[in-house]
Formats: C-alpha cells, sequence, structure tokens
C-alpha cells in the first residue's frame, strides 16, 4: 500500500462531476499518517500470529475480521477499537480464530514486536490487511465527501470492494514492484 495506490483511488474510483477534491495533497498526507498508524496496530496482531505459528498453534489469518478490532472515525482517523466484551485484542482474536494462546505470550510479546519492526511492514503484514485498510480508508473519504456540498462525485463501489480491487488496482501499478515482479517471475516459471 502507499501513496501512489491511494493516489489512484482518488484519481479512477472518485468521478467528480462537478467540483474538484479539496486539499487533494492533504488527504494524501493524511492517508500516509493513517496508513503507518494502522502498520502500528497491526505489528501487535501479527506478533500474537507468529508467536502462535511458532508455537505449532494452527490457525487461518483469514478469519481475522479487522472491522471487528479497527474503526475509521469521521475525522478519517484509525482507531483500534475492540467491539465485544474483551479484555484486550488477544481475547477477540482468540474468538475469531477458535484457538488459545499460551499465556507465555505476555512475556515475549514485546520481543517478537520489536523483531517484527526491524522489517518493512511489507515483509511480514498480509496483503489482505492493507487492502482493507484502503477499502475502508477510501469508503471514509467517500463518506466525508457526501458533506461537502459544493462537490458532486460518483464512487465506484464496484470497483473498491474487497473482493474485486486487486483487479482494479493491478493493471495501475507502473512501474511494477520490483518485489511483485520477482514474486510473479519465480512463480509463474513453476507453473505453466
Amino acid at each position: 500500500m502507499s501513496r501512489f495506490i491511494f493516489d489512484t483511488v482518488l484519481t479512477d474510483c472518485f468521478s467528480f462531476a462537478k467540483g474538484v477534491l479539496p486539499e487533494k495533497k492533504r488527504l494524501l498526507d493524511l492517508f500516509e499518517n493513517q496508513l503507518n498508524e494502522f502498520y502500528e496496530h497491526i505489528t501487535y496482531i501479527m506478533a500474537w500470529g507468529l508467536y502462535l505459528k511458532r508455537h505449532g498453534v494452527d490457525f487461518d489469518f483469514g478469519y481475522i475480521k479487522l472491522g471487528k478490532l479497527f474503526t475509521l472515525n469521521d475525522d478519517l482517523k484509525i482507531i483500534f477499537n475492540i467491539q465485544g466484551d474483551f479484555e484486550n485484542y488477544v481475547q477477540a482474536l482468540e474468538e475469531m480464530c477458535e484457538v488459545h494462546t499460551p499465556p507465555q505470550f505476555t512475556n515475549e510479546e514485546k520481543t517478537i514486536v520489536s523483531e517484527l519492526k526491524r522489517y518493512a511492514p511489507k515483509r511480514f503484514i498480509r496483503g489482505k490487511f492493507e487492502i482493507w485498510f484502503l477499502v475502508k480508508f477510501s469508503e471514509a473519504v467517500k463518506k466525508l465527501l457526501n458533506k461537502v456540498p459544493d462537490i458532486e462525485f460518483r464512487y465506484s463501489e464496484a470497483l473498491m470492494s474487497e473482493k474485486d480491487i486487486v483487479k482494479f488496482l493491478g493493471p495501475r501499478l507502473h512501474p511494477l514492484p520490483e518485489s511483485l515482479e520477482n514474486f510473479l517471475a519465480t512463480n509463474i516459471s513453476k507453473h505453466p
């Protein structure tokens, strides 16, 4: 996820019939800032998952529903806001993934988080989680722009669904990120 991708969304998914997008640079800056906040919070979830995987606890990251852990407020700020009667995010994750976290995790959590923070977020955060953030941030921008009377626009709901956004963004990645190019080259060469 990047500023460039969100700029592409603003350009291609919001069709402005009247008026122009106010303060586009400010929106792009806010996106970058909130994406970094999201990375900060999601690192703890990834640390929990890494701990479980290292200790042989089998679960599927696909069961994690980020909408039950995060919200975006009217100011486009990401908030770590656990829904339900849970004392902490670990309990929420345990219920979603139907697993039990070994009690030693609390002693090792900070160490694993520090370990992960040595890497760029793209190295350990699931792309699906980044896509979730992009879609939710875009929806929050749409909601905010609907309150501005001098702007008329259409928002492409079909392009901005979590299911179809990769199809939409894929052809717009220019130049193709080197990591994606390497992944495709390696995997396509193995499968005819």
